[in-house]
């Protein structure tokens, strides 16, 4: 048996949500600041007129709420999740309606998926991790090595769990050099199963899907 570890490595997803999360706010808060110093600045020169001055204000904290909107609400969605009782929780997180309906529309928890509210997330933290997957169970399922994998090997000291790296990575970022207990080749596929989150069912299947037809 092996356990391939087919998604992206936590360190790698958690930047490129960072860097997709700057992205996405800096715009908002970078605009608002700027109107809120042409403002002040317009304020002491007379260069606008003085009615004018209470327009330009409401735009900047217009801008500006937006922004911070967009970051703070997902986190008081969370807060809301947290004080939820167990049996709260599983009720919220539900799914009301079966992944195979035929939808491609993006499953999205209420509190569990919250995060994916926050401007440029969703790109790093679904989209770019749906399109790895799908390539790691392709891979698997084609009986080819293409993610780290968890490979169980029998000796005269009983069963062993070995973390090995493949012979042909799918993304080289996610499987280093030098990291294992060597490297291991598939073996012949007779069944495959993927554990994935419902967020990523759809979109792996599309991927699939468009492999496929490339294939």
């Amino acid at each position: 048996m092996q356990v391939h570890l087919g998604d992206k490595p936590a360190i790698a997803m958690s930047q490129q949500m960072s860097q997709g999360i700057w992205n996405g706010t800096a715009p908002y808060l970078s605009t608002a600041l700027l109107l809120m110093l042409a403002t002040l600045a317009s304020s002491a020169t007379h260069i606008l007129p003085f009615e004018l001055l209470p327009v330009a204000a409401a735009i900047s904290l217009g801008v500006l709420s937006k922004g911070l909107y967009s970051i703070l609400a997902p986190l008081v969605e969370i807060r809301q999740l947290s004080r939820l009782s167990p049996q709260q929780i599983e009720e919220a997180v539900d799914l009301k309606d079966p992944l195979q309906n035929g939808s491609k529309e993006l499953v999205k928890l209420w509190g569990e998926d919250s995060l994916l509210s926050w401007p440029g997330a969703l790109e790093p933290v679904i989209h770019e991790r749906d399109v790895h997957m799908a390539k790691t169970i392709w891979a698997a399922a084609t009986g080819k090595a293409g993610s780290p994998a968890f490979i169980r090997t029998v000796d005269g000291s009983g069963q062993t769990w070995k973390y090995m790296m493949p012979d042909n990575a799918v993304d080289s970022d996610a499987c280093p050099s030098g990291y294992g207990s060597g490297v291991y080749k598939p073996r012949e596929v007779q069944s495959i199963v993927a554990v994935v989150g419902s967020a990523h069912v759809r979109g792996i299947i599309t991927e699939l899907q468009r492999i496929n037809k490339k294939a």
